[in-house]
């Protein structure tokens, strides 16, 4: 094996279809890869196995990338990302990775970068933070200091691209590439035709296909919820303060003629007393709708997860057919393992989820029927002021008001449209279904064991 490698400036393409993973031990040293791993890696297979992951790091990948990886691991969070590797014979190739815990170990899959502006602008944010780390050597800081350094400046970077934090970019850039990989990969034929073990995995992974097409059909609700959480929940507190300006408003106008009119002034209190407490209560709707977002963001992220670990058991199936020397039932058991939990956990984010998304459909359901009531008042108050004769004193300030009623129409529209989605995408997916299938598939790939070897478990050891 290459002691050190030097980039040459070359850059090699991962295939469209190509679909990469590897299993690598607590420590990062590889312990199995598929095919795809050796031929765009370019490394012997012997070279691969007991060498540190990192044998494939380019130095163009900032280290604050890396501890970002390592912190959410080993929070019990899986982690993607971007990344830039360097080949056995120094050619560059770029990669959307995904690294999950796997057992003491990891599970890495690789795909090539299908979003154009997702990966451009990670990899503009990696060029600066690349700056930052250079700068920090520079004054003497030592190799955690850098690190830490450049893990500060990429959550600045992710920050100015629009998202909260690192887990929203991954969260929203994995369902993406996801989607985009499964445009280009070829699908599961039925017809594709394998005797004895092989032939039962792949007959199951049809039907596995299927039902995870189903899950992957909910991403685009999911996403479409998500984008509405987030524009209502940036509208919340403008709505607040206009609620605010306007009731002011018709309380100072209603005081102007009190003396001939008192009854605007009576409207206007209980206007303005239903409008503070409809701010108050947008206000504190505001976090929970951040939140319902989050909640729907991680859902889609493990959905997708589950995708991509489905295409994994299909390969490694169909590697192993072929007589693979770098894989075997093992490896697709671990796999399997990987798919099942990827489900369990989809679920459970869902129920967690969908409790957050009941409860945020319940208080916009009630903050609806309450500003509802206080555009009743508003209008009541519109309507008096000619009524009694002031059209003229108060004309200054009937133009705001009106505007206000014209934009209630579309906020209480606004609210009503996302509590019903809110309702409809809190329900749960039955995954009893699918971990059956999963099931079917580890069972057969135990079969796949040469005769008299005990076949493993999903984490190594003799089950």
């Amino acid at each position: 094996m290459a002691e050190h490698v030097e980039p040459t400036g070359a850059v090699r393409a991962v295939g469209a279809r190509d679909l990469i993973f590897s299993t690598t031990d607590g420590r990062g040293v590889i312990e199995s890869a598929n095919q795809g791993f050796t031929r765009v890696a370019a490394h012997p297979w012997a070279d691969l196995v007991g060498a540190p992951h990192n044998i494939i790091r380019h130095p163009q990948m900032p280290a604050g990338a890396f501890k970002l990886m390592w912190d959410t691991l080993q929070a019990g969070r899986p982690f993607s990302a971007y990344v830039q590797n360097l080949a056995g014979d120094g050619a560059a190739y770029w990669v959307f990775a995904t690294v999950t815990p796997l057992g003491d170990g990891y599970l890495s899959v690789r795909i090539a970068p299908g979003v154009e502006a997702f990966w451009s602008a990670a990899a503009g944010a990696y060029a600066d933070v690349l700056v930052a780390e250079r700068q920090a050597r520079a004054e003497g800081l030592g190799g955690v200091a850098v690190a830490e350094a450049g893990c500060a400046r990429l959550a600045e970077r992710i920050g100015q691209l629009g998202f909260a934090d690192a887990e929203e970019f991954m969260h929203t850039v994995m369902p993406a590439e996801v989607l985009a990989m499964a445009e280009r990969r070829r699908p599961v034929d039925p017809a594709e035709q394998h005797a004895g073990p092989v032939g039962t995995v792949l007959a199951t992974c049809v039907a596995v296909d299927r039902e995870v097409a189903g899950l992957m059909a909910r991403l685009d609700g999911l996403h479409a919820l998500a984008d509405r959480l987030q524009e209502v929940e940036r509208d919340a507190l403008a709505a607040v303060a206009a609620l605010a300006e306007v009731t002011e408003l018709a309380q100072h106008a209603s005081a102007t003629v009190s003396q001939t009119a008192p009854v605007l002034l009576s409207t206007a209190g209980a206007m303005s007393t239903l409008g503070d407490e409809v701010g108050v209560m947008l206000a504190d709707l505001a976090p929970e709708l951040g939140a319902a977002r989050r909640a729907v963001l991680r859902v889609r992220f493990r959905i997708a997860l589950a995708r991509l670990h489905g295409d994994a058991v299909v390969d490694a199936a169909r590697e192993i057919d072929r007589g693979s020397a770098q894989l075997g039932p093992e490896h697709l058991a671990q796999l399997c393992a990987c798919l099942r939990d990827d489900l369990a956990t989809a679920n459970r984010d869902l129920a967690d989820g969908g409790a957050v998304l009941r409860r945020v459909g319940a208080g916009l359901e009630v903050a609806h029927e309450r500003l509802r009531r206080t555009d009743r008042f508003l209008a009541t108050w519109r309507v008096q002021v000619p009524r009694y004769q002031v059209s003229r004193q108060l004309a200054p300030y009937v133009s705001p008001i009106d505007g206000r009623l014209r934009m209630s129409h579309e906020q209480l529209a606004a609210l009503r449209d996302l509590a019903d989605r809110c309702a409809a995408e809190a329900q749960p997916f039955d995954d009893g279904p699918l971990r059956v299938l999963v099931d079917r598939v580890a069972a057969a790939a135990r079969g796949l064991a040469p005769a008299g070897v005990p076949p493993l478990s999903p984490t190594g050891g003799p089950l």
